[in-house]
This record gives structure tokens, sequence and C-alpha cells, in this order.
């Protein structure tokens, strides 16, 4: 599904960068990820509570937006820090 997605995504022109599951999870289980986004991203926690993410995708989406933005990614995006450390 990834590479179908990475190859339509190509095809309309958009830049597209691979990041390998290994680097951004550290080998750390899907739900023990789940748990500390939950922990930083109350609204998420909240959503989540509610049967919203029941395969833990989007609590790793935001894992992996949160992994590029930290290595330097979305340079022309607006990214602030609150004073809690979150990122948003």
């Amino acid at each position: 599904a990834q590479g179908a997605a990475y190859q339509a995504v190509r095809a309309a022109g958009v830049v597209c960068e691979c990041i390998s599951e290994q680097d951004w999870t550290g080998g750390e289980p899907k739900a023990e990820r789940a748990t500390r986004i939950a922990a930083a991203y109350p609204e998420y926690a909240a959503w989540h509570r509610r049967g919203k993410d029941p395969g833990l995708d989007v609590a790793d989406a935001l894992g992996l937006c949160v992994y590029r933005i930290s290595c330097g990614g979305a340079k022309e995006a607006k990214v602030t820090q609150t004073h809690d450390g979150r990122i948003s």
C-alpha cells in the first residue's frame, strides 16, 4: 500500500520522502508509541478513548510527523512549540 501511495503522489508531481519504519519508531511497539502520543496530545487521547483509532494508525501518523519535524523537516510549515514541549 505504501508503494502504491508513493507512486501516486510522485505521479502528481508532489515531492515525497521515504522514512524507514525502523528509523522513526526505533523498534518501539505500536501500542507503546500510541501511549506516548496520547500522553503528549490530550486531543488525540480523548479522540482515541472514543474508539476513533482502533488500528492506532492516527497515532502513528502523528508520531511520524513529530519525528520528521524534529529532524528538521517541514521547513515551510509554521511549527511552534508550547511551553510543555509539545509541537503544534
